[in-house]
């Protein structure tokens, strides 16, 4: 009896490792939120909750096995939001937005509204920080559909592992996708995983929710970032090309091949450190090399569409 209860004692102290589990690393709990702190919450966020019957939620920050770009394995991390009111539940897998900050994901209480509008409302929520944020190193693989797929799925696998063996709580059969921006892409890319690798038997995916994402990444959306010469935010594009070398390495060498000085080094830090990004200007031709950016516009077969390609989204048929 004693030796059952120390080790009751280490498995929790631990974070709730199994040696069982295949993809769930830990679970460590972050809030306990009332019926009353998850409407205010709510309401705070803008949503409204006159209509919502509402159940106290758990949420944990969870850490679980998954996959790198090469296909080896590494540690990522994620959100899950535990309704309190039910034994079998459905689920929801949400996909945030886009955030240059590796640090400010759902693993540390970022994007809580959404994790609680889904789980408040009934819902098992998992929220995915995405490769390269939270636990895991280097940079974001932004726009990446393979690990944004990927580390969607594992965080559903490694989250039930966790709801069953220490929750003792089922979710059933129903999976619902839903995201919005990057959150979208991600959304239609884990959608699209599922299909492409016959996971439906796994994956029951009854309603799916993409919002407001660039599903046509190569094409209609780099000719929407370019089409003139400037855009708003001009901090995605710089993005999505640091993201695409870190990952093909075929779009520059060093900065200053892309970028003038002194964006060049404003922009390398900004990615070398993964924190909120620097102010750049709206017009390209003010901090891009101009024949870059005459390039991109003109040139179909731009490495930097060729990249986009491989993650374009749109071409699939949802069963």
């Amino acid at each position: 009896m004693k030796s059952n209860l120390l080790l009751t004692a280490i498995t929790f102290v631990m974070g709730f490792q199994f040696l069982q589990a295949q993809y769930l690393v830990s679970a460590t709990q972050m809030e306990d939120r009332t019926i009353a702190e998850v409407q205010t919450v709510l309401d705070n966020g803008g949503w409204d909750t006159n209509s919502m019957i509402l159940n106290p939620v758990i949420s944990y920050s969870i850490t679980y096995n998954t996959t790198d770009v090469l296909g080896n394995p590494t540690i990522a991390s994620g959100a899950l939001y535990v309704p309190q009111l039910c034994d079998v539940l459905p689920l929801v897998s949400y996909q945030h937005g886009t955030q240059f900050n590796s640090a400010w994901v759902p693993s540390t209480g970022y994007f809580e509204d959404r994790g609680l509008l889904y789980a408040g409302n009934g819902f098992i929520t998992t929220l995915p920080d995405y490769l390269g944020m939270g636990v895991n190193a280097g940079m974001q693989h932004y726009f990446h559909s393979e690990t944004e797929a990927t580390a969607s799925i594992d965080l559903i696998r490694a989250s039930k592992e966790f709801l069953l063996n220490s929750l003792q709580i089922s979710v059933n059969d129903q999976i619902f996708l839903s995201g919005m921006s990057q959150g979208g892409h991600s959304t239609m890319a884990a959608h699209k995983y599922i299909a492409d690798h016959n996971l439906e038997n796994e994956f029951n995916v009854v309603a799916s929710a993409p919002m407001s994402g660039p599903y046509d990444l190569s094409m209609t959306q780099m000719d929407f970032f370019f089409e003139g010469e400037t855009f708003p935010v001009t901090q995605f594009v710089v993005y999505l090309f640091a993201s695409y070398q870190n990952i093909y390495g075929n779009l520059y060498p060093s900065y200053d091949y892309y970028y003038d000085p002194p964006y060049d080094t404003i922009i390398e830090e900004w990615i070398t450190n993964g924190t909120a990004p620097p102010s750049l200007p709206s017009n390209y031709y003010e901090f891009m090399q101009d024949s870059v950016v005459d390039n991109i516009k003109n040139n179909p077969n731009h490495p930097t569409r060729l990249d986009a390609s491989y993650n374009d989204v749109y071409n699939w048929i949802p069963q």
